[in-house]
Order: C-alpha cells, then structure tokens, then sequence
C-alpha cells in the first residue's frame, strides 16, 4: 500500500499524470473539491501553470453519524444519494430530505468563504476534478453532476488514491479516472494513505489559496 508524505508531495505526483493529459492548457482547469482537494488544485494548476479553482461540496449522512456518507451536495443544490444504503442505515424519505437541505446550507455558508475560488462555467473546458482521495465516489459524483450542467468537453477525475468499489462504481461517469493507487481493501480510509492528513480551517487554506 502506497503512503503519501502529505498532500504536497501526492499533488507533484499527480500533476505528472495530469500533464500527459492535457491538450490545451488555455482550456483546461483543475477543480479541486473543498478542503484537502483545493489545496491540490492549487499546486497542481501552478506547477502545469494552468487555471485552477476550489468547489464547495459537502457529503450526505446521518446526523449522528458524519463520516457514514450515503450522497453529498453541491452548494448550488446539485445532489446525489444512494436510497438503498440510505435504507439500510434506517434513513427514509422524509430524513434524507430534511438532511440535504442542511448540508446545502453548509455548502453554501462554504461558497460564501471561497467564492472568488470557485468557477461554475465549463463549457468546452477539459475539467481535471480533484480531491486528496475517494472512498465511497459520491463527493465525486455530485461534482460531476454539477460540472457537466455546463457542457463541458471532458471531465477527468485525478486522486492519488481511490477505493476499488469507488472506482467500479463511478467511472462511467468520467472520460477518465487518473488513479496513483486503487485499493482493493474491505477497510478503507483516505487518511490512512498520508503520513500527514491535516485537517485546514477556512483562514489557513484562504490564506494559502491567496498567496
């Protein structure tokens, strides 16, 4: 199993293999998904000087439970869940309702913080979507989802590191899933690839995006 050092050092690396899928620089751009996959984006768009940007996502759950994720949301109220699971976690209709309507108010509280990050036009843009890592795809999906409302040419996934069951079940929905590590693992958790999986508050990755 492949350990990263942090996500500067998984950033270099993965903008190698981004770099060979670029066709037009002017008209591509990396999106990362906030927080660890904006810090990304930033690295990765300065080290290939290409447009970079952040998206506010934020995962569906259970109130009791945050890190079971079943969906997420995008802060313009692009969703996606998964009913069954929802279902086995006990979640109806009505819940799941009441949950998306309070994570969109997060997502959008987030975008209000980053705005002048975040870009919602990609037409004809060859989109690279980031993040520090996918366990379960649905964060992934719901940026997918809301990157493709605006046509654009492509949209590529780049991760250092996806789970084997992500990766199945997302990447009919991409034009390519760039992967450093896929993990066939019955556990699996994004944090136990880095040696340092900080955590960043709104000032310290501001300051960083700014800078």
């Amino acid at each position: 199993m492949r350990i990263f050092k942090n996500r500067e050092e998984a950033s270099l690396e993965l903008s190698e293999e981004i770099k060979r899928e670029i066709e037009v620089p002017e008209k591509t751009i990396i999106v990362g998904i906030l927080r660890g996959g904006a810090y990304m984006s930033k690295i990765i768009g300065e080290k290939l000087n290409i447009d970079f940007s952040v998206l506010p996502v934020k995962k569906i759950s259970p109130f009791e439970s945050p890190e079971t994720g079943f969906g997420a949301v995008v802060f313009d109220g692009t969703y996606i869940y998964d009913g069954e699971y929802a279902r086995i976690l006990g979640i109806d209709e009505d819940d799941i309702e009441i949950i998306v309507k309070s994570r969109l108010l997060d997502a959008k509280k987030q975008y209000e913080i980053y705005k002048d990050f975040v870009v919602e036009n990609f037409k004809d843009k060859d989109v690279f979507l980031v993040d520090d890592g996918t366990a379960t795809g649905y964060t992934a999906l719901a940026a997918v989802k809301f990157i493709k409302k605006t046509e654009p040419r492509k949209v590529m996934l780049a991760v250092p590191v996806i789970s084997k069951t992500a990766y199945d079940y997302i990447k009919p929905y991409f034009d390519k899933i760039i992967a450093l590590e896929v993990q066939d693992s019955i556990y699996f958790a994004v944090g136990m690839f880095y040696e340092d999986f900080r955590q960043y508050e709104d000032e310290d990755l501001l300051r960083f995006l700014k800078g």
